[in-house]
């Protein structure tokens, strides 16, 4: 178990993606930063960290028999920085045509 929180504000870090090395699961963090591995065999296993906006991190932890692990984690921001995006957009126009088809029954003319 743990909590991901960023390293300047000391704010928790939401939706985080947490893993180890050598095991198929990651879990992300709640809205509290707060993160829950169970099942972890006893040994010694590279904790990885990912969000974005945040440089990644890695850490080694050891996990013991029967003690649970507790990790505290904090991320250091570091923007993404984009190309810039153009968005373009057509419209294709239409000419309408005024037909006797286009009247309704009983309306009167002008």
């Amino acid at each position: 178990m743990g909590q991901v929180r960023d390293a300047r504000t000391e704010d928790p870090v939401a939706a985080a993606a947490v893993s180890l090395a050598g095991r198929p699961e990651t879990v992300q963090t709640n809205r509290r930063g707060r993160f829950i591995m169970s099942g972890v065999p006893v040994g010694v296993y590279e904790l990885s960290v990912r969000h974005l906006g945040y440089a990644p991190l890695s850490h080694p932890i050891s996990v013991s028999l029967g003690i649970t692990t507790d990790v505290e984690v904090g991320l250091v921001p570091d923007p993404v920085e984009m190309e810039p995006l153009v968005a373009t957009a057509t419209r294709v126009r239409r000419r309408f045509r005024r037909s006797s088809a286009d009247t309704l029954p009983g309306a009167a003319s002008l």
